[in-house]
């Protein structure tokens, strides 16, 4: 019997790799950080899905996104690369089309590398900078209870329109705290 999660509902997006109209590659790239990071948030008794676009044809992906979706869901997150980034745009207007008051959290290579960019678009809401596996539980609660995201270390969010950048996250990863 499946444990039923009490927390709330987390949504994870690896975007898609795919160039334009090319067919998707039969190399499935794996995703470890979403996996990590999903991990965590399951160990303490959140709900999370994560929904890969590389598997999936693009009809099938949205149908399959817009199903896990609904006003209760705390956030969607995307784990971006340069190069996916306009692809994972698409779709982030899309979820605020239907889900306004959705949260969209960006984190990965590209957001760290230019966090003020990502944070400037209305679209964004909180932006990870470097590694998250010590910040997703935090983070995460801070959302669910309403708390203040200015205790969050590693972050750059959205204010009542001022740009807030927290202090760094610098704590190392480690693979011993992993569940």
């Amino acid at each position: 019997m499946e444990t039923v999660k009490t927390k709330g509902k987390v949504v994870f997006v690896n975007p898609s790799l795919r160039y334009g109209d090319e067919p998707q590659a039969a190399l499935v790239y794996p995703f470890p950080g979403l996996m990590i990071l999903a991990s965590i948030l399951d160990a303490v008794d959140y709900e999370v899905k994560v929904v890969d676009a590389n598997i999936f044809t693009e009809a099938e992906f949205e149908r399959r996104l817009f199903a896990e979706l609904n006003d209760d869901v705390l956030y969607v997150g995307f784990n971006l690369m340069t190069m996916n980034v306009a692809w994972a745009y698409g779709y982030m207007l899309k979820i605020k089309a239907k889900f306004p008051l959705l949260r969209i959290i960006v984190g990965g290579f590209h957001p760290t590398l230019f966090p003020q960019q990502m944070i400037n678009d209305e679209i964004v809401d909180i932006v990870v900078v470097n590694e998250a596996v010590h910040t997703i539980e935090l983070l995460t609660d801070t959302i669910r209870t309403g708390g203040d995201l200015s205790k969050v270390p590693g972050i750059m969010f959205k204010d009542g329109g001022q740009i807030i950048k927290n202090t760094p996250n610098t704590k190392g990863d480690s693979f011993e705290n992993l569940p």
